[in-house]
């Protein structure tokens, strides 16, 4: 960063401030300059991706209900690099993942702040006539769920026999509980 300074005959000073890591917003720093002092206020522009909270990351991330549901892995963009998240079969809509280390470097002392992944569930907003009924098959397969889906039928119960139009992966899990 340069800076200009002026002393007490006004003449134009440059020179060279290395900026640490970690710095804050609005965040002074006092800077000499041979025999005058400057002090040096930081404006930090705030991130599109992520939200800090001193050495601590937060940014989100929206999966897919099939990797919430069966679990895999996501690229999540970091402050430094990428990292690669495993995601746990079973994650729900707004779980945290701790990134530990991969936050913001201490100005006072080592180490570095974590990176919190906050997840977001994705709903499709359009589904195909297949996905539909696939989503459909799901609905009245789930004898836990409270609520009515609509045009999901609450007869089907758990003995029931799969029915031979269903295909793909919803008619293997019906095989593999029913048969």
């Amino acid at each position: 960063m340069n800076v200009q300074a002026k002393d007490e005959q006004y003449r134009k000073k440059y020179t060279t401030i290395p900026i640490p890591a970690g710095v804050e917003d609005g965040q002074t720093m006092r800077v000499n300059l041979g025999v005058s002092e400057v002090f040096v206020t930081f404006r930090v522009k705030p991130s599109d991706r992520f939200r800090r909270e001193k050495e601590d990351i937060h940014s989100e991330v929206s999966i897919s209900i099939a990797l919430a549901t069966l679990g895999g892995e996501i690229k999540v963009p970091g402050i430094y690099e990428d990292h690669l998240l495993k995601i746990p079969a079973g994650t729900q809509s707004h779980q945290r993942f701790r990134l530990a280390g991969k936050g913001v470097k201490r100005l006072q002392g080592s180490g570095s702040g974590d990176h919190y992944v906050h997840v977001k569930i994705k709903i499709p907003t359009k589904l195909t006539t297949e996905q539909k009924k696939l989503v459909m098959s799901l609905a009245e397969l789930d004898k836990d769920a409270e609520e009515k889906v609509e045009g999901a039928s609450s007869q089907t119960k758990s003995t029931d026999k799969p029915k031979e139009e269903e295909v793909g992966f919803f008619k293997k899990i019906k095989r593999a509980l029913f048969d």
